[in-house]
């Protein structure tokens, strides 16, 4: 999905906020100064190589490339662990209840992604349940998080905003000081840019490609404008009405809302 955003002119500040962790990253460690390779597809390519050429078997081509990654990991001394596999008595709760607040919500999810989230879930809570260790999940998915607190789930759901504002009171009081400013100085265009940067993330999904037409970009922009101004107005379920609003306005420019990854089953 990252390489999608390859040779596209993007907002740098605007982009830190990506849903995408490797887009992201790129472009807050070249805000921070960072030493970067030339191209997005060559910092892509640091993880694995296989990112470069596209196979035609979308699911050949990501086990490659999750291999690659899994390696580069574990030399990092990241550890997996084995999940195992679970009863759909065992899934229950959770499929109900994540099914439950995207309908009551009138959101969409792969249902692979779903899955994702609800075996991450069912093993964090076991792992704190049964074993007594301490997790915590870190995302910037709402449903995700809601559907945690719903489930009374014993594991830490949240997003990294909130884990990083955590670990600031481990800093001299100097330094809580000056991370407070600069937090309450940010915060006032954060929402600009997460809500600009999750425009864009969904059009890059379905219209990648249309992103090199100039007219098209055009109108990207007065839509994000527009649409920024209205969501911080209201600021009310802002990133529903954001996501519904990018939805329409890429149907009437006549994108397809496919997406070829989506139900590839790895």
């Amino acid at each position: 999905m990252a390489r999608k955003f390859d040779g596209i002119d993007l907002d740098p500040n605007e982009m830190q906020y990506s849903s995408n962790a490797f887009v992201a990253n790129y472009y807050a460690l070249r805000a921070q100064g960072v030493h970067m390779p030339d191209s997005f597809m060559e910092y892509l390519a640091t993880f694995s190589p296989a990112i470069k050429i596209e196979h035609n078997d979308y699911a050949d081509w990501i086990r490659e490339i999750m291999t690659n990654i899994q390696s580069f990991f574990t030399r990092s001394g990241i550890e997996f662990a084995e999940t195992p596999t679970y009863t759909a008595d065992e899934l229950k709760l959770y499929e109900t209840e994540y099914s439950y607040y995207l309908q009551n919500n009138n959101l969409t999810k792969p249902q692979h992604l779903m899955r994702n989230d609800i075996y991450a879930l069912k093993y964090t809570e076991e792992r704190v349940s049964k074993y007594g260790e301490h997790w915590m999940i870190l995302t910037f998915d709402n449903s995700l998080t809601q559907v945690a607190q719903k489930c009374e789930h014993e594991a830490w759901v949240n997003n990294p905003f909130s884990f990083l504002d955590m670990a600031e009171i481990t800093k001299d009081l100097s330094d809580k000081k000056f991370y407070s400013l600069v937090h309450a100085v940010a915060s006032y265009s954060q929402q600009a840019l997460s809500i600009g940067a999750r425009i864009i993330d969904r059009v890059v999904l379905y219209a990648s490609k249309e992103m090199q037409d100039w007219e098209f970009r055009r109108d990207i922009n007065k839509f994000k404008s527009e649409l920024i101004t209205r969501a911080q107005n209201d600021n009310i379920n802002y990133m529903v009405e954001v996501d519904q609003k990018t939805d329409d306005f890429l149907k009437t420019h006549g994108i397809s809302m496919t997406n070829e990854l989506e139900n590839v089953d790895i």
